[in-house]
């Protein structure tokens, strides 16, 4: 039903939100070792609102459960 498709999208938002996690971490190691730190200011800034955006995307979602649980 509609209740198992929610939360397989919300297991793959986790999902999703966990890899751009993993990224900026990679990216601000990366970033560190590099010498031009204006590039990886720039894509930590670029992963950082990625995760940003899917952490609200799931809020969203979780709240839209909660809300058809009621």
């Amino acid at each position: 039903g509609g209740a198992v498709t929610l939360g397989i999208v919300i297991l793959i938002f986790n999902l999703l939100s966990l890899a751009l996690g993993l990224a900026a971490v990679v990216y601000a190691v990366r970033s560190w070792r590099n010498s031009d730190t204006a590039e990886g200011n720039a894509d930590a800034a670029v992963w950082n609102a990625a995760g940003a955006l899917a952490n609200a995307q799931l809020a969203a979602l979780k709240a839209e459960r909660i809300r058809r649980n009621r």
